[in-house]
């Protein structure tokens, strides 16, 4: 599982809209995953790049702008990897406060399993972050609770609070496309920028000690691992409306695309009245077994 840590970034991706109605899968199971292309696979070793560092920077700096914290947006996402098929869709809000909900009904894709849908859900009203898979039956499984405002009240008296909340923004399961993106920059480098129409692809891939560390000399890079990314910047906000990521799949083939994930449709600065953001961004476990992991992710993000 150790290979899947990075790729599965995008695995507890969720969204708001109340989803109803059966989800119709936008993919093909039996499609044979792309093959990276040649002219990005002369990136897995180049270094990094100023103008695609500052492009990511950009997205960033928009997406975090505190003037505008309403945020709406579908979320797609698919895996490839042949150990782990499926795809799900659902969409992402966030609101001042803090307060968001990501919420994705997923399928697995694998002819021998079941093909049940599965809802895996991350909502937080700005004091506490939810966590939990919701099975067919409406039965809430995995239930996990972290005590946001917390750990932002001791953050605020750590030597460098700005960076613990940084920290948590990061932290388990909080996959919109801010703290996705986030993420990613924190863990790999971005080596190539190009500008196609209204759109910027940026091509991103691990440290060369990290790459040291997973791959040394004379050893192949390990399975259904990526080794490339590519991120799409849509327009003049440098939207980031897709990720891919892309790795071997077999011991002598080629790199092929392990997952992908879309943000599309993007709302902003559209609010929803207050009674509304109260039923949103509520979560009720009923009789499910709590979790609480307060204590273990405030020791992560500010270990005093």
């Amino acid at each position: 599982m150790r290979t899947y840590r990075y790729l599965l970034l995008l695995a507890p991706v969720a969204g708001l809209i109340l989803l109803t109605g059966a989800l119709r899968n936008p993919f093909s199971a039996t499609d044979e995953a792309p093959r990276l292309p040649d002219e990005l696979l002369r990136h897995v070793t180049s270094a990094p790049d100023a103008r695609a560092n500052a492009a990511v920077a950009s997205a960033l700096a928009d997406l975090a702008d505190p003037a505008r914290p309403w945020l709406q947006s579908e979320v797609k996402v698919r895996s490839r990897i042949p150990e782990l098929l499926f795809h799900g869709q659902g969409s992402f809000l966030r609101a001042p406060g803090q307060r968001f909900r990501l919420e994705v009904r997923v399928r697995m894709d694998d002819p021998e399993l079941p093909r049940a849908e599965t809802t895996f859900l991350a909502v937080s009203d700005g004091n506490d972050l939810w966590q939990a898979t919701r099975t067919s039956k409406q039965q809430l499984l995995d239930v996990q609770r972290l005590r946001l405002g917390e750990i932002r009240r001791t953050a605020d008296s750590a030597p460098h609070p700005a960076g613990v909340r940084e920290k948590l923004l990061a932290g388990p399961g909080i996959r919109g496309p801010e703290q996705m993106l986030r993420e990613l920059s924190r863990v790999i480098v971005w080596v190539h920028l190009e500008t196609k129409g209204n759109d910027r692809e940026v091509i991103g891939v691990w440290p060369a000690h990290a790459v040291a560390n997973l791959a040394p000399t004379g050893k192949p890079w390990p399975l259904n691992l990526p080794r490339l990314y590519r991120l799409t910047l849509s327009g003049t906000s440098h939207w980031p409306s897709r990720i891919e990521w892309w790795g071997p799949t077999t011991e002598t083939g080629p790199d092929r695309l392990l997952a992908e994930i879309d943000y599309a449709s993007p709302v902003r600065d559209q609010a929803i009245p207050e009674a509304e953001c109260a039923k949103v961004f509520a979560f009720q476990p009923g009789d499910a077994e709590v979790a609480d992991r307060t204590v273990e992710v405030r020791a992560q993000v500010d270990p005093r």
